[in-house]
């Protein structure tokens, strides 16, 4: 089975949809025609809403789905534009640690690791 791609474009901007990811995003993709959890479809969202700061830190990312959970009944992921790099063969074998790594389709900086404050 191959899927279909379809590009759709909003009328948000990616700092407005950054504000509730999942809210705004799943509102704007509706609104332009996407019928998101129809019955037996799978929507994989790809929103450009990452920015990549000079310290390597990514804001706007996002890995998020849902679904009804029953026979037929549609569903719905959510991901950053910075996932796409990590989404080819190459990389989803990757095992490096990224700290430190540059990865062009993500920006001109090396990546930082996330530390949560305690």
């Amino acid at each position: 089975m191959t899927p279909l791609v379809n590009t759709v474009k909003v009328n948000q901007t990616d700092s407005a949809l950054r504000a509730n990811l999942w809210g705004n995003i799943g509102s704007a993709a509706t609104a332009a025609g996407v019928p998101l959890y129809a019955k037996n479809q799978v929507w994989l969202l790809v929103a450009e809403t990452t920015v990549m700061a000079p310290d390597g830190t990514i804001t706007g990312g996002t890995a998020l789905g849902a679904s009804n959970g029953g026979s037929g009944d549609g569903g719905v992921a959510l991901v950053g534009a910075n996932m796409l790099p990590s989404l080819s063969p190459g990389a989803l074998t990757d095992d490096r640690v990224y700290h430190g790594i540059t990865v062009p389709e993500l920006g001109p900086y090396p990546m930082e690791d996330y530390a949560p404050s305690p």
